[in-house]
């Protein structure tokens, strides 16, 4: 009897070493990645310190359940986006999310790091309504890249931190890629406008007012069009003045054109209401919506609907619907009450 005490005993003794020796070797897999963001490095500071440091080769877990190695995306520009899937945060992810389609045939991957690690909610509407991988954080890789909410960290080619950066505007993301990217040697980016005179005609998109799917060529009928494509809503940028503009254009011509706001694929009608009452548009001639599809055209061709160096964008379209004016970078500064009243004659 006691030789068994002392054999159960040992038996025990093993299991417990062994657990802990697993354990600490866990331990020590996961800090092994720690020093190699290590933000006291001499002469550096700040989020500078990043910049060409390796990235580390961590595995991340995806909220399907898969395994993703960062290692595996090397020749690739990766984008990781600390998210938490707020109402704050949602907005910026679709732009995201748009940039990964449009641009996922020349090399960028983008992954959204949801720092709440909600795995257990993997059925959320919020998670399914977008391509981008979207990775569950236990806290380790948030700890990893020194990675606050709302930080954007950039990996290049050579598999090393380009940026690392907190609350960076879309369009400066988008700057930073143009030059990561072959994007102005694409020929389809921006497209031409007479390939935009198509794809508008082509737009079908839920109307929040009725709740019912339109094709936007019924707009197209007799009356100049004044066509605003947003991404997606910020309910605090300053972009938003765009609205304002609208709705004072539409006081001052009632009836007289047809004013539509349209919003991109994945957008949350509840947090669009929340843009339509703050700006008070529900009394105003202004039709809005969220894209759902363009008829009849590869699903791809969406995408080029936008240019991503600005968002929103607004296009003038006579009443032949033929684009007369659309919005770049070059003549954004002159939109304006007069500019607008100016095209629409």
């Amino acid at each position: 009897m006691k030789r068994l005490h002392m054999f159960l005993l040992a038996i025990i003794l093993c299991t417990n070493f062994v657990i802990l020796f697993l354990a600490l070797q866990k331990k020590a897999t996961r800090s092994e990645s720690k020093p190699i963001l290590n933000s006291s490095i001499e002469g550096t500071s700040g989020e500078n310190s990043f910049f060409g440091l390796p990235c580390p080769e961590i595995d991340m877990l995806s909220i399907k359940g898969e395994r993703i190695s960062l290692r595996d995306y090397v020749g690739n520009i990766i984008l990781l986006r600390f998210s938490r899937f707020s109402p704050q945060d949602i907005p910026y992810m679709i732009f995201l999310d748009h940039l990964y389609n449009r641009f996922r045939s020349l090399g960028l991957r983008i992954f959204f790091v949801d720092v709440l690690g909600r795995s257990n909610r993997r059925t959320d509407p919020e998670y399914n309504e977008f391509s981008t991988p979207i990775i569950v954080d236990d806290g380790y890789i948030s700890a990893v890249f020194q990675a606050q909410l709302r930080d954007t960290i950039l990996i290049d080619k050579d598999f090393k931190i380009k940026l690392k950066s907190h609350d960076l505007t879309n369009q400066i993301i988008y700057s930073h890629l143009q030059k990561l990217l072959p994007i102005d040697k694409n020929p389809s980016n921006p497209i031409a406008l007479s390939e935009l005179d198509t794809l508008i005609k082509f737009i079908q998109f839920l109307d929040l007012r009725t709740n019912k799917t339109v094709e936007l060529e019924a707009y197209l009928r007799g009356k100049p069009l004044i066509l605003n494509l947003f991404i997606s809503p910020c309910i605090e940028c300053p972009e938003n003045r765009r609205l304002s503009l609208l709705k004072d254009f539409a006081g001052k011509y009632p009836g007289a054109y047809n004013i539509l706001v349209l919003f991109g694929k994945s957008n949350n009608p509840s947090i669009i209401g929340q843009l339509i009452k703050r700006f008070g548009l529900n009394a105003e001639r202004i039709d809005i919506g969220i894209i759902k599809a363009i008829k009849d055209l590869p699903p791809e061709k969406y995408f080029e609907l936008f240019r991503y160096d600005i968002d929103p964008r607004l296009s003038v379209l006579n009443s032949r619907g033929q684009i007369i004016f659309s919005e770049d970078p070059k003549n954004q500064r002159s939109i304006s009450l007069t500019l607008l009243e100016r095209m629409a004659k």
